[in-house]
């Protein structure tokens, strides 16, 4: 499961604010079943907020969109599509 929005940290389920906080700059990756967040999905830092996101039909890409310009280490122009856990396939200039 994954989640974007206008953040900069993470915390476990069931955690008081500012407790155990994990540093995830607007896209974080959760297991479904547990809520707890998956440190094997690279944590990127997007340069502002997440707004979109969806898969392909096979669930194998995702695909973020949002106000950010850039995702470090990439350029991407509103737009990009990844491939989990693997590096961003494609920056998508929307």
């Amino acid at each position: 499961m994954f989640l974007g929005g206008d953040f900069t940290s993470v915390r476990p389920p069931g955690s008081a604010a500012g407790t155990g906080e994990v540093p995830r700059n607007h896209l974080a990756a959760f297991d479904a079943a547990t809520g707890a967040l998956k440190t094997s999905f690279a944590a990127h830092t997007f340069s502002s907020s997440v707004r979109s996101l969806g898969t392909n039909p096979a669930g194998t890409v995702l695909y973020v969109g949002g106000d950010f310009t850039s995702v470090v280490p990439w350029a991407a122009g509103f737009g990009l599509a990844q491939e989990p856990p693997r590096q961003v396939l494609a920056g998508l200039g929307v």
